[in-house]
Parts: structure tokens; sequence; C-alpha cells
């Protein structure tokens, strides 16, 4: 599931989707924002997903 499609979902159906509410994903995605451009500059193959999706599968998996 894309994050595009669940920002359109209601609050309701996002917690019980993912574990969190929208507010707290949006606060853990700034937070990691910022610690993904300190990491851009290191060696390595860069990501096709988004960070947004890849916070999802993180949560969807659990």
């Amino acid at each position: 599931m894309k994050f595009k499609k669940n920002n359109q979902i209601s609050d309701k159906n996002f917690l019980r989707l993912t574990g969190i509410k929208h507010t707290t994903f949006n606060k853990m995605l700034e937070i990691l924002k910022i610690e993904e451009l300190k990491k851009r500059f290191r060696r390595g193959r860069t990501n096709k997903l988004s960070l947004e999706n890849r916070i999802l599968i993180d949560f969807l998996q659990n």
C-alpha cells in the first residue's frame, strides 16, 4: 500500500492499518527526513522507495 493512498484515508482507518496516528507518522517523517539528509553524502545504493513508503512497510510487516 503506497503512502499516497494512505494519506487519503481517514485517521481512524490509518490508525487501524498502521497502529499509529497521522500526526505521529508525520512527526516521525520529519525527524527521519533530517537524518536522511545527513546520511545522503555516504556511499551506497540509493533507495527506490520514498521515505514514507519505507516507514509504512516497516509498520505493516510487524
